[in-house]
């Protein structure tokens, strides 16, 4: 690991867990790596946290202009999340009012754990409707108040309403092996029928957010789809760290390590695990949702974490050429996505083969009749 990221973990663990750290003395062309590296993974404003823990270390006086450029991140990261809190609580109104139950899922519901919720970069509102009928109707409404509709990601529906980017979704996650995703519908189902009902309050409206057991779940789900596909989070590993320590002790790490097996995610937990305690620090008596101390080998998960492809953030599809032919949109992200397909495929072997033949079916979609 290089001393640009060293420094950038050394910084979240001091700016997101309060946990005492060094920097190493870098020049000032490797503080605009960091910076840009933090961008990527969307955590500028925890990194600027750390940066203020330990700013009266020698290695830290850097320029007006670089504390100004992370004073813009977390104003900016404070006035989106404000904009979006205020914006859920008028969501959440409408449709609790039409009795839809809706879920509040991903940052907005994890972000109270944070030592600065507002810092927890939160890039739009994401709902979960456990019910079809419900779920339907809050479709119906969106396509009637919303604009830019998306709805090409199985099981979601992605729209803008009031200068917010909205999701909708009819899963607490998106699988794309047709039995594990029916046994994850199941579980959550079984969940929120026998479980006590979680809230917690969003721009003064009182919000539902999922058992902290099934919330424990889904962050294991998403980090092991972000591995098998666009590759590995930040932002998602510090969640499921903050709020293993914020609210561990209401999670039955008996019942999830059953959930893990049924759904078959013992290696995805396992990598998580051994990422947690090599970047973030954790312990293994941190981590109850594996038996034992892992011993796998994360190194290449690791260099990949802040390597994409050229043009890595457009999408690569399949459009027709001249007569029978058809060429690819982005080769180079092509390429890439099917060299990480298969190192990252013994980590979630029942998900990673018909995740790439989703990817592969949505890229042909793009074919014109």
């Amino acid at each position: 690991m290089d001393i640009i990221s060293r420094n950038l973990y050394r910084l979240l663990r001091a700016g997101a867990f309060g946990q005492a750290e060094v920097v190493e003395p870098m020049s000032v062309w490797k503080w605009h790596v960091l910076y840009d590296r933090a961008m990527m993974h969307r955590v500028g404003a925890l990194v600027r946290d750390g940066m203020e823990a330990c700013r009266r270390q020698f290695f830290l006086q850097l320029p007006a202009e670089q504390w100004a450029l992370w004073d813009g991140v977390v104003h900016d990261t404070e006035q989106a999340n404000l904009k979006a809190g205020l914006r859920l609580s008028e969501l959440v109104g409408t449709t609790e009012y039409r009795q839809w139950r809706p879920i509040v899922l991903g940052g907005q519901a994890l972000a109270r754990f944070y030592p600065r919720p507002g810092h927890r970069f939160t890039s739009r509102i994401n709902i979960y409707f456990p019910f079809q009928t419900q779920a339907a109707r809050a479709d119906r409404w969106a396509y009637t108040n919303g604009t830019g509709m998306d709805d090409t990601e199985r099981g979601t529906l992605t729209y803008r309403w009031r200068d917010v980017r909205v999701c909708h979704h009819r899963s607490v996650a998106q699988l794309t092996n047709p039995l594990l995703h029916r046994r994850l519908d199941h579980i959550a189902e079984r969940e929120l029928r026998e479980q006590t009902p979680c809230r917690f309050v969003a721009g003064g409206q009182q919000t539902e957010t999922l058992t902290p057991t099934l919330t424990t779940l889904q962050c294991l789900l998403r980090i092991a789809r972000d591995i098998l596909n666009d590759g590995l989070s930040v932002c998602r590993l510090v969640d499921l760290g903050i709020y293993l320590r914020g609210n561990g002790q209401n999670v039955d790490f008996v019942k999830l390590q059953d959930w893990i097996a049924l759904l078959s995610i013992e290696r995805a937990a396992q990598v998580t695990a051994r990422l947690m305690m090599t970047l973030l620090h954790f312990t293994i008596d941190e981590l109850p949702f594996v038996n034992d101390e892992p011993d796998m080998d994360t190194s290449s998960l690791d260099e990949e974490l802040f390597v994409r492809p050229d043009n890595g953030d457009a999408e690569w599809f399949f459009t027709e050429g001249k007569g029978i032919f058809m060429h690819n949109s982005n080769s180079g992200a092509m390429l890439w996505r099917l060299n990480h397909s298969a190192r990252c495929f013994k980590y979630y072997p029942k998900e990673s083969v018909t995740n790439l033949m989703a990817a592969f079916a949505h890229s042909l979609s793009h074919i014109e009749e």
